[in-house]
């Protein structure tokens, strides 16, 4: 699912690869997003990656920092974040619940 919108991003299929070599699905998905996270341009062009490969890890807290990123950055995919079912065990929390308030949604 990852590796098509990267295709040509020799350096992320490398940590996707290492991860799931050293951990399976969920350490290539929490390599690849540390990876994105720490580029100059990750808040820019890649929170929706980032934040969907945090929640399929399962790592609530940091899906909600990358939703609460996108809310900042006024990101246009921010509103798939609201319903989207891979993001249903972060719909309850409170930071989440602030955000869809301030959207008035």
């Amino acid at each position: 699912m990852f590796r098509k919108p990267f295709a040509e991003d020799t350096e992320f299929n490398e940590a996707l690869d290492r991860g799931y070599a050293n951990g399976g699905t969920k350490a290539a998905l929490l390599e690849g997003a540390e990876l994105l996270a720490a580029r100059p341009e990750a808040a820019e062009l890649m929170p929706f990656f980032i934040t969907y490969m945090y929640a399929w890890a399962g790592e609530k807290d940091l899906t909600l920092d990358w939703i609460g990123e996108m809310y900042e950055s006024r990101n246009p995919h921010l509103v798939a974040t609201v319903y989207a079912p891979e993001l249903d065990f972060v719909l309850n929390e409170p930071r989440h619940q602030e955000i869809v308030r301030r959207m008035n949604l």
